[in-house]
């Protein structure tokens, strides 16, 4: 099992990714929508390599301004996503995640062109502790975007029982620009 903790070094934080686990629920995942397409008897025997070549072939490191995340054996994607762009990190545990004991997590930017079924700039399927990933990267994009101010803080919402005034300098403001 690999089960190794994700290596820091020099350049960033390296993620780590659970390949048995993550290969056995790909192959699941495959085997379901090729037996139900109708083309999967056929192609049955060759899923478990499939799998296992696409969780391979994952790469992803998280430096102090970008994610570098790169896919594919036979179709290669090769992304640098500016940390300054995050708006979201979504960790995905559907059923059959849960089955197989994996999760899956969804970068989620601002302007994305939402390429993948999910809409997310990146997806990484079987990372090995997605808690640790989501949390490295958000401090660091707050690191970055608030320049480390609000870094490390848990945030409440709180409310005011009266409303904030508004000077009406600033309301014919908003009127012009609307």
């Amino acid at each position: 099992m690999n089960k190794a903790l994700p290596e820091i070094d020099q350049s960033g934080y390296k993620v780590s990714f659970d390949t048995k686990k993550g290969s056995s629920f790909l192959c699941c995942t495959y085997s379901c929508i090729g037996v139900f397409s109708g083309i999967g008897l056929a192609c049955l025997p060759c899923f478990p390599s499939f799998a296992k070549w696409t969780i391979e072939s994952q790469d992803c490191t998280v430096d102090e301004k970008r994610i570098h995340f790169k896919v594919g054996w036979f179709n290669k994607e090769d992304k640098l996503i500016p940390l300054d762009r995050i708006q979201d990190v979504n960790i995905i545990q559907g059923f059959t995640h849960r089955m197989f004991g994996v999760s899956q997590i969804d970068i989620q930017t601002a302007g994305n062109s939402g390429q993948n079924s999910t809409g997310a700039e990146a997806s990484l399927i079987a990372p090995i502790d997605p808690h640790v990933v989501r949390r490295e990267i958000m401090e660091r994009r707050d690191k970055l975007v608030l320049g480390g101010a609000l870094s490390g803080v848990d945030f409440v919402q709180t409310t005011t029982s009266q409303p904030l005034p508004l000077s009406m300098d600033i309301v014919q403001e908003l009127k012009e620009i609307k």
